[in-house]
């Protein structure tokens, strides 16, 4: 009976709070429908059976977990004063005494290595479907948020280098002599962003008839993978794990756009009536004015009427 109540008095007060935020707000702009649903179809996901541990802090991040033990609610002035201080203090340590936090940096990293292995050891192909598609969700809310690749799937079959790879590889540990006869120099003395730019150049120069020894093989082992990996995916359950997924997220998208409708529909019929208001309030005052020069014109014809008959 007390979870009835308690369940009840949850729903009336998220109505509540969905009708005074409607009538409230104003119409939601595209970014924030976008987060609104990319947040539902995230909740609707779900997590995975195995989350990948935290990383371990540094030497320089343990120091400064310490020293800001019992400094909470600094404003933002003073919290940044205070790390400068912090900074100094570390700069100012021996190595020693630097060398306590080093030791416990190292250690956490050790721990986090062995956690890890062991997260990608019990870690199922359908667990890689969902971290992959949670990955593409929170890139549309923060996309300027640097985050980690998902680590692929050991077990899943390799996607083949296209031609292009093949043909950078080869350039790249070919001596200095074939290097020149292909990108016209040598690409000693360069750096790897160079090279790259270097190398791209050449592949774009050269003809069909000489990229076709590097495209006609990829080809082959393209179609091969696909065959692989429609094979891996059906036996390990990717594929039905993969158009349910679709299925949850294709609701969650849909129950968005219904909440975003009931908000507009609010929001329009609130903005309807305080235009109405305004027209009446509007009508009120010129009555009011339509009156005073009435007024006015009677006193001043009475008063016309008064000095004749005196």
């Amino acid at each position: 009976m007390l979870r009835v109540m308690n369940r009840t008095a949850f729903v009336v007060a998220r109505v509540r709070t969905f009708a005074t935020t409607a009538a409230a707000a104003e119409p939601p702009t595209p970014a924030a429908e976008t987060a609104r649903r990319v947040r539902l179809q995230l909740k609707a996901l779900g997590k995975p059976q195995v989350t990948p541990p935290k990383r371990p802090l540094s030497a320089y991040a343990l120091f400064l977990q310490q020293e800001r033990q019992g400094h909470a609610g600094l404003t933002k002035g003073s919290a940044a004063e205070h790390f400068k201080e912090i900074a100094k203090k570390w700069h100012d340590l021996s190595d020693a005494e630097k060398a306590v936090f080093k030791q416990k940096a190292e250690t956490a990293k050790q721990h986090y290595a062995r956690a890890y292995a062991t997260y990608l050891s019990q870690r199922t192909s359908t667990d890689v479907l969902i971290e992959k598609k949670t990955a593409q969700l929170k890139n549309l809310i923060n996309p300027t948020k640097t985050r980690k690749n998902v680590a692929p799937d050991p077990n899943r079959p390799k996607r083949p280098m296209s031609g292009y790879s093949l043909f950078l590889k080869e350039t790249f540990a070919a001596p200095p002599a074939e290097q020149k006869r292909v990108v016209g120099e040598s690409l000693e003395g360069f750096t790897v962003q160079e090279r790259m730019r270097k190398i791209a150049k050449a592949w774009g120069r050269m003809s069909k008839e000489d990229q076709e020894p590097y495209l006609s093989g990829t080809q082959k082992a393209f179609a091969a993978y696909k065959a692989q990996r429609a094979a891996y995916d059906a036996e390990n359950g990717v594929t039905d794990a993969r158009q349910e997924m679709d299925k949850v997220l294709m609701r969650a998208a849909r129950k968005t756009k219904k909440n975003t409708k009931a908000v507009k529909k609010v929001v329009k019929k609130k903005g309807v009536k305080k235009t109405a208001a305004k027209k009446t309030g509007a009508k009120k005052t010129g009555a009011k004015k339509t009156g005073a020069k009435k007024t006015g014109a009677q006193k001043t014809a009475a008063k016309k009427t008064a000095a004749k008959a005196a």
